[in-house]
């Protein structure tokens, strides 16, 4: 992560308004789900509401090309636009012929591009294989299309009143420029998988231990929700804290946070939505002037504990009989 990638961007809404726009339409990690991405664009098109989307555009689902494809489109049209996420991020490291280690969705999705299977192969072990999937994984006309949109895209924007990011809002994201190296990466870091820490000991290990990250000693806080200021809503994706209802965190202080993301790519769950006409972006607790498309519950950030992403992540993955989805 390099410290200038810690990037701001803000939307004219007058600019919006001039091009036409009614709208803008807030969208989730879509996670190679073509099907539902064409369904939420096409509906903001009908409704002349621009779009942009919370990152996360690859893995998990079962046509990753197309969604590139579509979204290039989409920000090729002036339709709209989208942040990065950390899938996004290693996707696109991946395509550049950086140093990745691929995990096993990511080898499912480097599948779908190149034509050949590659999730039993130890791309430890061997090394040389990995620079050939990425040779051709460049070369795919969807990832050529794609890449250049996604280098200049931002980690977070504000629109009106809305900062979005794609894991965790910070006040610095009202920055313009951070000058300290350190303190942008941290940012980057934040903005892409959230507030993490470790676990420190054996009580905390107990007690916390089901909200562990796999496969590391991290846990995910929600600590950040409290510091949203009065009059700005800060709109996410990342974390899954239901996999029915859109949550809303009131802070302290007045602000908002909406947990934006069901489980698009997980278990089919559809893709939820927030619209939010053009005149109420810069309006105070946006939340209340927006439309969900799915139901919503408000929940406070000192009551927050019962919502970690630890028991609704491990929720999201299982059917009805409580059998693990794959």
């Amino acid at each position: 992560m390099k410290p200038e990638d810690a990037k701001n961007k803000f939307i004219n809404t007058n600019a919006l308004v001039s091009a036409g726009w009614l709208g803008v339409r807030f969208v989730p990690d879509v996670h190679g789900q073509s099907e539902e991405l064409n369904r939420v664009l096409g509906e903001a098109l009908a409704k002349r509401y621009y779009v942009i989307m919370l990152g996360d555009l690859v893995d998990r689902g079962e046509d990753n090309p197309g969604v590139l494809n579509r979204v290039s489109q989409m920000v090729e049209r002036d339709e709209g636009e989208f942040i990065l996420g950390n899938h996004c991020w290693k996707f696109l490291r991946l395509a550049k012929g950086q140093p990745v280690r691929p995990s096993d969705e990511l080898k499912k999705t480097i599948s779908q591009f190149i034509g050949d299977d590659v999730t039993k192969v130890n791309f430890d072990e061997n090394p040389e294989l990995l620079k050939v999937a990425q040779a051709a994984l460049a070369e795919h006309p969807a990832v050529k299309r794609w890449v250049p949109h996604a280098e200049r895209a931002p980690l977070w924007m504000r629109v009106g009143n809305i900062v979005v990011a794609h894991a965790a809002y910070s006040q610095l994201m009202e920055v313009p420029y951070i000058e300290d190296d350190r303190l942008a990466r941290g940012l980057v870091s934040h903005a892409l998988y959230g507030e993490r820490f470790k676990l420190s000991s054996s009580d905390e290990v107990e007690v916390l231990e089901k909200h562990r990250l796999p496969g590391t000693d991290l846990v995910r806080s929600f600590m950040w929700t409290f510091t949203v200021p009065a009059g700005t809503t800060a709109v996410v994706g990342h974390t899954i804290m239901d996999n029915k209802e859109v949550t809303v965190i009131k802070a302290p202080a007045g602000g908002r946070t909406v947990f934006l993301d069901l489980g698009c790519g997980f278990a089919g769950h559809a893709l939820a939505t927030m619209d939010v006409p053009i005149g109420s972006l810069a309006m105070a607790k946006t939340e209340k002037h927006a439309e969900f498309s799915r139901p919503v519950r408000m929940v406070s950030a000192v009551d927050l504990a019962g919502f970690f992403s630890g028991r609704d992540q491990e929720k999201v993955r299982k059917d009805d009989k409580g059998k693990r989805k794959p």
